[in-house]
């Protein structure tokens, strides 16, 4: 068997493989819209751009955005209250933080990288979903532009803050345990090292993702007076 018939067969496994995963973290990215939701008004979030964004680490960009239109999709088909409003909301709001992060991330895999670029995500995911308010929310709500205004600084952009700040938190907590597993069940590429994944810059990954989390809480609940509800 020649080198070249051995390569692609080699390249056409790999490709198998990817799409298997792609399919997989969509699935788990629909999936987790039935199991929390956190709603302050008409606004509502669950953490689906958890799983997005961590695809979006191992496969690229790319793979960010197909799965979040995938994902949207899906919603708005199968079981969406909002539809083509939420529809087009979910997108950008999954599209916009997940790429921007593994844009930014796939430059250079370290610790430091991995911060910089959910903070990137969370700045330019909030700006893109208050364009995006300012351009779709009237037209849903049957309102101007002018009272879409009104509520940028009270509580569009807030909950867009601490929706960002938690997925954050949690793609934090989660990355290396998922990378982890799926470097042993041999589906992405690397080596495995139990030392690589859990020493002293995990700690500070957990501290860090804590004090996200808590801040998330404290302004979703105590001051913009958001609910929790559980099931679609």
């Amino acid at each position: 068997m020649s080198h070249k018939t051995m390569g692609k067969r080699h390249n056409n496994r790999e490709q198998t493989r990817k799409l298997v995963m792609l399919a997989l973290f969509t699935a788990v990215a629909y999936l987790s819209i039935y199991i929390i939701h956190f709603r302050v008004q008409f606004l509502t979030f669950e953490f689906k751009n958890v799983f997005i964004t961590i695809a979006a680490m191992l496969f690229g960009p790319i793979a960010g955005g197909v799965i979040s239109l995938v994902a949207a999709f899906l919603e708005f088909a199968l079981f969406s209250t909002t539809g083509l409003y939420g529809f087009i909301m979910n997108f950008v709001s999954s599209a916009s933080f997940s790429m921007l992060a593994a844009l930014i991330y796939r430059g250079r895999r370290t610790q430091f990288s991995s911060y910089m670029s959910l903070a990137a995500a969370t700045l330019g995911s909030t700006a893109m979903m208050l364009i995006a308010n300012l351009l779709v929310t009237p037209l849903f709500m049957g309102s101007t532009v002018a009272e879409v205004v009104v509520l940028i600084p009270k509580l569009i952009f807030p909950f867009n803050l601490i929706k960002c700040l938690a997925n954050a938190a949690l793609i934090l907590l989660f990355y290396k345990p998922i990378t982890l597993v799926l470097r042993r069940a041999k589906m992405i590429p690397g080596e495995v090292n139990d030392g690589d994944y859990f020493n002293s810059r995990t700690v500070v990954s957990i501290v860090v993702a804590a004090v996200l989390i808590a801040v998330s809480l404290v302004v979703l609940f105590l001051i913009l007076g958001g609910s929790i509800s559980f099931g679609a």
